[in-house]
């Protein structure tokens, strides 16, 4: 019979509550971290957020974590469906000049730039909204990941729990719920807690953190710092918008 040792770094058994084969990031969040491996975020791996709308306090779940990695390279927000809110970010103590925003045309746009930063090694973390995806692409995305040491999150609708996916992580976040925030492990390496992985009262939790902003001024406090973002238009500009958070890590 094989054994766990035997099984690629990609099976695992349900019943085992293994520790990761991978780099991890600090998670921050106490019941959380129980139920990872190395109590962490996987670096070089999908990691799939799915919430019922955005703007719910889902970046706060990735504060410790970004902190810990805000070194030289930079914290890429790709596409997101609302405007920063820098003065959250400030509030985090993530350095706004490591933060940079770009906005592709479209979702082919997305993909592209998703892949290319992935692949060049240029980003502390990846954070994503570019759905619908098919499998296909998120598998490709989750390849171009593993030679990587990003942390990459994509944000999904919770429809999209359906769906396969290729991520090593799935968590579902429940910001309405009468007990306060909490998390619903749906996919992870080992067993699944048998119940919802509350989130009050901890440092930083959905509750107590404001993520987004789409006021007029939240856009001009954004578009403030012009390393903050990058507007795509175009895949063309997408490279010279790549090339630049690129050379953001020398700076």
């Amino acid at each position: 019979m094989l054994q766990s040792a035997d099984l690629h770094r990609d099976v695992w058994r349900a019943s085992d509550r293994a520790h990761a084969t991978v780099a991890t990031v600090p998670a921050g969040h106490a019941a959380l971290s129980a139920w990872l491996p190395d109590e962490g975020w996987p670096l070089g791996q999908l990691i799939e957020i799915l919430t019922d709308r955005p703007g719910c306090g889902e970046l706060s779940l990735l504060v410790p974590a970004m902190l810990a990695l805000s070194g030289k390279c930079p914290i890429v927000l790709l596409r997101p469906p609302l405007i920063p809110n820098m003065q959250a970010w400030q509030q985090w103590q993530i350095d706004l000049h490591r933060l940079w925003w770009i906005q592709p045309a479209g979702l082919h746009d997305a993909w592209w730039s998703a892949e290319q930063i992935l692949r060049s090694q240029c980003a502390a973390a990846l954070l994503c909204w570019a759905d619908p995806i098919d499998a296909r692409l998120l598998r490709r995305l989750h390849l171009s990941a593993q030679a990587s040491d990003t942390l990459f999150v994509m944000f999904r609708p919770r429809d999209s729990a359906s769906l396969f996916s290729p991520a090593v992580l799935r968590l579902e976040l429940i910001a309405d719920s009468a007990q306060g925030p909490s998390l619903r492990l749906l996919k992870s390496r080992g067993p699944k807690p048998a119940h919802d992985i509350s989130l009050r009262g901890e440092p930083g939790s959905v509750s107590t953190m404001c993520t987004t902003d789409s006021s007029p001024s939240a856009e001009t406090g954004a578009r403030s710092n012009p390393q903050t973002v990058c507007d795509v238009p175009d895949r063309r500009s997408a490279r010279a918008g790549l090339r630049a958070v690129e050379r953001s890590q020398v700076v």
